[in-house]
């Protein structure tokens, strides 16, 4: 075989040359990278693995007692209907939503509570403050363990993990993490006299999501949701919840009337 012509052997050597040099700084570039990447990936993977075991162990714990409620309200020619979220408050069959979802003057009321399961049960309205937008609902029958509520949602300061649980568009058992966006929001809303506080949180929500528990990282209830600021009528990146506090307040209300009216000590049994 003859060799190519004198012009190119040069040519032929710079390429074998530069090729084995070429490799050697591929090989030591790629060492390099090897040693950085191993210096991130390898301690995040256990960390990373024990986050997505709390994640799914939160989920099965947090769904089993959260309920989708479903409110339909008639009329000589027609009804309306609400679709919502409500927890237990209290063991035998108390829970707590969104008093938007029950609108006033409605004597003609039908609510009806969905369990995880399937299961339905009829219930019926409690008590309900529209100035703090609570209500407190009774399903016969329904009984179970109450979430165990925070002393202060004040320790949650903007950057706190949150997790919620509902049912956005009446897909009950939705699990959602976010954080808090914001230091507390004193809001003025049309019916109260004076602004009341909010949880901002950076949280989706969507219809269906009003009434959701928000939950600390250690599974406490630390507020409810119950509005989001929104030019489309969906969530455009901010929601507001009825910190745990307001709750509470609204629950002692309903007990302090109970107590001088309700001769069945409804209150008290529950």
């Amino acid at each position: 075989m003859k060799w190519p012509k004198s012009w190119l052997k040069p040519f032929f050597k710079s390429i074998l040359i530069g090729g084995i040099i070429g490799s050697c700084q591929s090989r030591i570039h790629t060492e390099d990278r090897e040693e950085v990447s191993h210096s991130f990936s390898y301690p995040l993977v256990e960390p990373v693995e024990r986050i997505e075991e709390w994640r799914q162990s939160q989920i099965k714990e947090l769904s089993r007692r959260v309920y989708r409620v479903e409110v339909r309200i008639k009329y000589p020619y027609g009804q309306d209907s609400y679709r919502g979220t409500a927890w237990l408050w209290k063991r035998e069959g108390v829970l707590v939503t969104c008093r938007h979802l029950l609108p006033s003057g409605s004597s003609r009321l039908e609510i009806e509570i969905w369990d995880y399961s399937g299961a339905c049960y009829p219930a019926a309205l409690v008590w309900k403050d529209t100035i703090a937008d609570v209500a407190f609902l009774w399903a016969r029958g329904l009984e179970g363990v109450p979430f165990q509520r925070a002393e202060n949602s004040e320790l949650a300061v903007p950057g706190s993990t949150v997790l919620s649980v509902g049912a956005p568009w009446g897909l009950l058992g939705t699990f959602q993490e976010g954080f808090i966006s914001g230091e507390k929001r004193y809001i003025l809303t049309p019916i109260a006299k004076e602004a009341l506080p909010f949880l901002q949180l950076s949280l989706p929500a969507q219809p269906g999501s009003s009434g959701s528990p928000v939950f600390n990282r250690r599974g406490e209830v630390i507020g409810m949701l119950s509005d989001i600021a929104t030019t489309s009528g969906l969530y455009e990146g901010l929601a507001f919840a009825i910190p745990v506090e307001i709750l509470e307040n609204v629950w002692r209300e309903y007990c302090s009337f109970a107590g001088k009216y309700d001769t069945a000590g409804t209150c008290t049994s529950y």
